[in-house]
């Protein structure tokens, strides 16, 4: 929580000066990255190959970071505390359909009785009705 709060919290602050996205980004990869070379030398990728590792670091990475940095020029930091936790597992399910042609077993096993019940408990919390049956415990 702490870091993915200061993350937020750092990337907005940065969006609010001098500094454009591609500087933030700049000082955020080349930092981590000069931090993490000799590791990377010493111990390798993990089994991925050098294309591989510049995909992911290309997409997830600096894709994920420029979208974000530029959000920020735009929106609050109070956005973007709700909307990138909130967002990033359905995109990531999004992506592993699109890539993958599958979303998981987890996910093809819900059926419409599972999405009744997120969506009613998801109206109980967020209409005032938290109060009157429980708030968020009505979910579990």
């Amino acid at each position: 929580m702490l870091i993915w709060s200061g993350f937020i919290l750092v990337s907005r602050l940065g969006a609010q000066g001098t500094l454009s996205a591609f500087d933030v980004a700049a000082l955020r990869f080349g930092v981590s990255g000069l931090v993490m070379l000799p590791y990377l030398l010493r111990h390798g990728a993990g089994g991925l190959t050098l294309p591989q590792v510049a995909a992911l670091g290309v997409s997830a990475g600096l894709g994920y970071a420029m979208l974000a940095y530029s959000g920020f020029q735009l929106a609050p930091a109070a956005h973007a505390a709700v909307f990138m936790p909130g967002m990033l597992p359905f995109f990531t399910a999004a992506l592993a359909w699109w890539f993958l042609g599958s979303v998981g077993h987890a996910a093809a096993s819900w059926d419409w009785r599972s999405w009744r019940r997120v969506s009613l408990c998801w109206w109980r919390t967020n209409s005032g009705a938290v109060g009157r049956r429980g708030g968020a415990t009505c979910c579990s």
